[in-house]
């Protein structure tokens, strides 16, 4: 597949091998805190904008380099010349990090809004410190079990801040094509008008929610349970637990 799309230049091959990237740098990259996300989404921007607007390296990178990191969208112009309209991977995984935390942040919501916590350990002598902490351990990996088996597959719990986040892209992309023809034509930095769609669709859903708060105190490590471990390594984790019992 590779090697048809170095050798014939096919935009769907192309396509399909750059969402293949997309996919994988998606399941395999985080923020870890949703105030992470923001940052490092902002300074993108800037970064875009700056390449984009001041140099003529992003443009010559889309143009000349025929390599699966951009996807193609062909179009006709009004001398019957079919031309591509180019969306840098970029363009795509940087904001899907950020979608991809918040459908996390739904879900990790979801499980703890139904189920009971384990019972927290009680006041013990120091003498009973190391029992304390093995009940605490006990109590999480009982709570880590519970999350692996919870068909998160299926997308059957709330998803406020997925879908926000998900329509704020779409609308982002919008407003990219809008800004294309409003310029003729024009490169454009997209993650100017999708970054701040994102955001702002993120915390307008917060706001009215009245989580803004916790949104930004968010912090998966802090959580306790993994959502975004690889399939082999929570089976080898599975099997460790059922080894201990």
């Amino acid at each position: 597949m590779i090697f048809q799309n170095i050798s014939s230049e096919n935009w769907v091959f192309n396509n399909i091998i750059a969402m293949s990237f997309c996919v994988y740098g998606t399941q395999h990259m985080y923020f870890g805190k949703f105030i992470n996300g923001i940052i490092s989404l902002l300074g993108l921007v800037a970064y875009d904008v700056f390449w984009v607007n001041h140099t003529h390296a992003m443009a010559t990178v889309a143009s000349n380099v025929k390599a699966p990191i951009k996807l193609l969208f062909p179009r006709e112009t009004m001398d019957g010349l079919t031309k591509f309209s180019v969306l840098g991977l970029g363009d795509i995984i940087v904001p899907a990090l950020m979608i991809a935390l918040c459908l996390r942040m739904d879900c990790l919501r979801y499980i703890k809004s139904q189920i009971q916590p384990p019972p927290a350990p009680t006041a013990v002598s120091r003498r009973g410190g190391n029992k304390k902490k093995l009940m605490e351990a006990e109590s999480q990996e009982a709570l880590q079990r519970f999350v692996d088996a919870f068909p998160t597959h299926t997308g059957m719990f709330p998803k406020p801040y997925f879908i926000s986040g998900f329509l704020g892209y779409i609308m982002g992309i919008a407003i990219t094509l809008g800004a294309m023809v409003y310029y003729e034509g024009k490169a454009q930095p997209a993650l100017l008008y999708i970054v701040p769609s994102c955001i702002f669709c993120i915390l307008i859903t917060g706001a009215w929610r009245g989580e803004l708060t916790n949104l930004f105190k968010w912090n998966e490590e802090l959580e306790g349970i993994n959502l975004i471990s690889p399939p082999e390594e929570k089976k080898k984790k599975q099997l460790l637990l059922n080894t201990k019992s």
